[in-house]
């Protein structure tokens, strides 16, 4: 029996609420929709946020039956963090679709496309291959075009330094390296 993918599940995810959650601590409902994608295609899911009995709800409209799933609450030492409660009991960041309702991906039954394949057989090293060249283009172009600060590069960009390293552009990463320190002599004359 094969598993069905994340990757091809429509999920809903704790950070997309972010700043509706801060009008349902007080005691406001709020609506709102999720943009959502599945399978190349793009929709969007309305929701509302309320407060009572002490908890906050997230009442989903995915079919039909609308869908509530409580917030769970945990303190930190600089604040609080919010988690969709599953209906098995567990916190997570994320719940998917597959069939009805929201659940987690224990729950679902889903697993990564990665994990499917294996990186030691000829197509699965150069699958492996493509998806590491895949995350890095991504994740260059969502970290923007400031790449330096006080003429360090930042955080992000030397994350993305390191998928290179991991993907095999060796060259990319030598270029980079050569282009910070050309700066830091030029700072120094």
């Amino acid at each position: 029996m094969t598993r069905s993918l994340i990757e091809n599940s429509i999920s809903i995810n704790i950070h997309s609420l972010k700043k509706d959650l801060k009008e349902a601590r007080l005691r406001k409902p709020v609506d709102g929709c999720f943009n959502v994608r599945n399978n190349g295609r793009s929709g969007i899911l309305n929701y509302r946020l309320e407060y009572e009995d002490g908890k906050i709800y997230l009442t989903v409209f995915a079919d039909e039956i609308p869908q509530r799933i409580e917030l769970v609450e945990h303190g930190l030492r600089y604040g609080e963090r919010f988690y969709l409660l599953c209906g098995c009991g567990t916190r997570n960041n994320s719940l998917y679709l597959k069939g009805k309702y929201f659940a987690c991906r224990h729950c679902q039954k889903l697993t990564y496309k990665s994990t499917t394949i294996n990186p030691r057989s000829d197509s699965g090293a150069l699958f492996d291959q493509h998806n590491r060249l895949l995350k890095v283009m991504d994740y260059r172009e969502a970290i923007g075009n400031r790449i330096f600060y006080r003429s360090k590069y930042t955080k992000k960009f030397n994350r993305f330094m390191k998928l290179c390293t991991r993907a095999g552009l060796y060259q990319e990463v030598i270029a980079a390296l050569k282009l910070l320190e050309m700066i830091n002599e030029r700072r120094l004359q």
